[in-house]
């Protein structure tokens, strides 16, 4: 399998994004897919659907901005990593709901790594870090974390798993 980390850093140079917040839906476009917003059901955040010469991602638009953007990444990393879906409808169809983000199924924790790494880069965090902890010196970890968090632009939630998993997290 391939390795979520790199491929994101492979994907981001691909699409020329250089800087956070990471422009989601440009990379999308430049992998050759679509990203359209509608209401889905409650549990469903979005859906990829992968067809020769047709490539869509749906996301739910009435969940926040945030975690739309992760949807978007993560359905991109279904895509970049070349996972199999369990449906097919002329294609297929891979969709991220409330069971994707337990840690059971590797296509779903790879592409859960995927995003994180897409959306919030290994080095570009260790140097807003550095930067945040430069000009706040007594922050708190939770206020480091929300800082951050608003610098790339994904939730508090998504930062802080980002932080443990680099071993940046500095418990309070």
């Amino acid at each position: 399998m391939a390795n979520p980390e790199k491929t994101a850093k492979e994907t981001l140079e691909t699409a020329g994004v250089t800087e956070a917040p990471v422009n989601v839906e440009l990379v999308a476009e430049k992998m050759g897919c679509k990203v359209m917003f509608q209401t889905l059901k409650s549990d469903l955040s979005g859906l990829l659907v992968n067809k020769p010469g047709n490539c869509l991602i749906g996301v739910n638009s009435n969940q926040s901005k945030t975690r739309q953007r992760f949807t978007i990444a993560h359905e991109l990393g279904h895509l970049v990593l070349q996972h199999k879906g369990d449906m097919f409808v002329d294609g297929t169809v891979l969709r991220r709901d409330e069971n994707s983000g337990r840690a059971i199924d590797p296509q779903e924790i790879a592409a859960n790594q995927f995003a994180a790494a897409l959306l919030m880069p290994s080095d570009w965090v260790y140097e807003k870090l550095a930067e945040n902890r430069k000009q706040s010196p007594n922050g708190s970890a939770e206020e480091m974390t929300t800082a951050l968090a608003a610098q790339f632009e994904v939730s508090p939630q998504a930062m802080g798993i980002r932080l443990a998993n680099l071993g940046c997290l500095i418990p309070d």
